[in-house]
């Protein structure tokens, strides 16, 4: 087994991410074999000094042409040039010395139809999977907690009750409105109506701890309403950051096929990854919803980058932020805003958004929970992170003795 050394070359200092990156392709240019031994990735800045450094699998196969790809991330300080060191081959090398971080700050824990993930050992968020349940006919977050330990997400319109808008489980993502060609529209956003239909959990290719981020990689079935044919298959990639709880983060990603019929996003707001948060946080309890426009409580359908909706919990307030990725389709999207109740990005909100047969819609969405108001939570810096995050070359690999 050989041991190779990949420069990095940083615009500035701070979490480089290396997004859908085929490292076992990478290093075969450099004459490495497989397999890549991941469990010996290590990174050092120029002084040599080591780096937290960490390798998240994307599941089975990648988007990017089917291959074998991943997340690279380095906390490189403030250091603009860093090191990664990875070894490759059939043969057993000691592994490259590196002294931190150890242990998994993120840890995700699958427990019996919920995953349940911690933080530095503080309770983060339940994520709620298990549709074999009647009651559940789609997975959800709940609860989501925010920067003191409180929930900040509710169950429906109604706490506890299955009335009015019982379907706005928390944080979620579904349709109501689409169809496969020549098939009448199906509904998995509301619940309990007539042509209600169902995303199915099917397995996890894959969930992940570690010291700068956890992930876990979902597929699913968007069915029909009878529940016996796949309309769309999605894999669904969840990232959890290692972040202070005064700003923790959900990245999510979604990648829907439509399997054997074009499927159309029908028109309607009421879509795709929307939030409900406690009574308290409302408009109607002192809380405000604010967009990327500085518009407050917008009206529905109003474009933007970002929304969020912040109020008071216990005199102190906090509030969470969905972030569109800049990459997505219709960016600027359409944001639901319902009834100063629920908010969402809404892509086919003003009009169909159509996925052909066998081809890929993917979407990109960062969940921002946040201390403070709208200005004290530094949502906007924050969507300028996102959008713009450290810029990192790649350069040839080279062989070096194992250490």
């Amino acid at each position: 087994m050989s041991s190779f050394r990949i420069p990095l070359m940083l615009d500035q200092g701070g979490v480089a991410v290396l997004d859908d990156l085929d490292l076992a392709y990478f290093l075969r240019h450099s004459g490495a074999s497989l397999p890549v031994r991941l469990e010996h990735l290590a990174a050092r800045d120029a002084k040599g000094r080591a780096l937290p450094v960490q390798w998240l699998r994307r599941g089975e196969l990648s988007l990017v042409a089917g291959q074998r790809c991943g997340t690279l991330l380095v906390d490189a300080a403030a250091s603009k040039t860093v090191d990664v060191f990875v070894q490759a081959g059939p043969q057993e090398l000691p592994a490259v010395a590196q002294k931190e971080p150890h242990g998994n700050a993120v840890t995700i824990q699958d427990q019996k139809g919920s995953l349940h993930v911690t933080v530095d050992g503080k309770p983060f968020v339940t994520y709620r999977y298990n549709t074999k349940d009647p009651e559940l006919p789609r997975p959800y977050f709940h609860p989501l907690l925010g920067p003191a330990g409180q929930v900040i997400t509710q169950l429906g319109e109604v706490p506890g009750k299955r009335v009015a808008h019982f379907h706005h489980t928390a944080l979620w993502i579904a349709h109501q409105n689409f169809a496969a060609q020549g098939d009448k529209p199906c509904d998995n956003w509301q619940i309990g109506r007539p042509n209600s239909s169902k995303i199915e959990h099917v397995r996890f290719d894959s969930i992940q701890n570690g010291p700068m981020a956890g992930r876990f990689v979902e597929r699913l079935h968007w069915l029909n309403v009878k529940g016996d044919r796949v309309l769309l298959e999605e894999t669904r990639t969840v990232t959890i950051p290692r972040r202070a709880a005064a700003s923790r983060v959900l990245d999510v990603e979604i990648q829907l096929r439509a399997r054997a019929a074009a499927v159309t996003l029908l028109r309607t707001p009421y879509h795709l990854l929307a939030v409900r948060v406690v009574n308290a946080m409302l408009p109607a309890g002192g809380g405000v919803i604010t967009n990327s426009a500085g518009a407050q409580n917008p009206a529905d359908g109003a474009p933007a980058d970002w929304i969020d909706i912040s109020g008071p919990l216990d005199k102190a307030w906090q509030g969470v932020a969905l972030f569109n990725h800049p990459g997505n389709i219709r960016q600027p999207t359409p944001c639901l805003q319902f009834s100063r109740q629920t908010i969402g990005l809404s892509p086919s909100h003003r009009e169909p958004l159509a996925i052909e047969a066998k081809q890929d819609l993917r979407l990109r969405y960062r969940v921002l929970v946040h201390a403070g108001n709208v200005k004290e939570g530094r949502v906007d810096a924050e969507y300028q992170a996102y959008r713009k995050p450290p810029q990192a070359r790649i350069g040839p690999a080279e062989r070096v003795p194992a250490t």
